[in-house]
């Protein structure tokens, strides 16, 4: 079983790399183009992040407090976020765009494409909803999740809605990976071992090939390769970092944030600029978990009054 230092860890690698490769693909960082990839593959661990610790927490507790849980945790950061940032372009931002997105009605995602992973992982939370409400056996419902991958894969492109045709199919089979990944034992170090120096060698070979007539093939396939690779490695070897796990703590709100901040050029040298950018994401993260935590206790505060009144 993955340990919660395990989850810090590569949610934490994750989101680093996820700017990192987003200031790859700006061209804000001189470095080979390719590495802008690494971005796509991180999303690919968080989804199965997502996908095995929804499956574990069922096989613990059922589905109590899902919707509650997912409203709090994904949907309030994702709107109060917005609303920031609507502010702060005001006048550029449309309001109806806003209203919009955070409706999750607006799948062309004009004011941010990086936003098509909160939709994704919302349409997935509900998918998991459904078919684990279902009276049917666990190894079951695991296949419908992949059924489901299935018809996501065969989403034919629209270029009126690029963000989401392009990136669903190339991420559709992580999440039912990572919720696989949950009934697995992991008791034999040697078998663990043996898959992932298979996992990374099969990852370097695809990824050096990557520039091909099959390119989102081998980007899908590098995407589940790289988050299994990450997924045994912190199995195997365990790392206790505060730094990472104070970045896994706020990993979802700098995900949120750096949509924007990747594309400010803080400094001209491309150092100091990849420094400040981190920095002022990772800060303003933080500051906003910390708003978004304390409104929350806020409002439970209210309905415990209410509740007593």
């Amino acid at each position: 079983m993955l340990s919660r230092n395990g989850t810090n860890n590569i949610k934490a690698i994750a989101i680093i790399l996820v700017m990192f490769g987003h200031l790859v693909t700006t061209k804000r960082i001189s470095v080979d183009f390719d590495l802008r990839m690494f971005a796509t593959f991180s999303v690919g661990a968080f989804l199965v992040l997502s996908g095995y610790g929804l499956t574990l927490s069922y096989i613990k507790n059922g589905l109590s407090g899902f919707i509650k849980k997912r409203l709090l945790t994904v949907v309030y950061p994702f709107i109060v976020i917005n609303i920031i940032f609507y502010f702060y372009f005001f006048g550029k931002i449309n309001t109806f765009d806003l209203l919009k997105t955070i409706l999750f009605i607006n799948p062309k995602l004009n004011i941010d494409p990086t936003m098509w992973y909160v939709y994704f992982i919302l349409i997935w939370y509900v998918i998991f909803f459904i078919i684990f409400s279902l009276k049917i056996n666990i190894k079951i419902k695991i296949a419908c999740l992949f059924f489901t991958s299935a018809l996501i894969y065969n989403i034919p492109v629209n270029s009126d809605f690029k963000a989401i045709t392009t990136q669903f199919p190339l991420h559709s089979f992580s999440f039912s990976l990572g919720a696989f990944l949950a009934l697995l034992k992991f008791d034999d170090k040697n078998k663990i071992n043996f898959i992932l120096l298979l996992s990374i060698v099969m990852f370097l070979f695809m990824y050096k090939n990557i520039i091909t007539p099959y390119l989102v093939k081998k980007q899908f396939l590098c995407s589940i390769l790289f988050s299994l690779s990450l997924f045994l490695f912190f199995i195997i070897f365990e790392v206790k970092s505060k730094i990472l796990a104070f970045i896994s703590s706020i990993s979802y709100e700098s995900y949120l944030i750096e949509g924007v901040t990747y594309k400010i050029k803080f400094h001209n040298n491309e150092v100091v600029n990849l420094f400040v950018y981190f920095l002022v994401t990772f800060f303003l993260a933080y500051i906003i978990s910390i708003l978004i935590k304390k409104s929350i206790k806020s409002i439970k505060s209210i309905k415990s009054i209410k509740s007593i009144n």
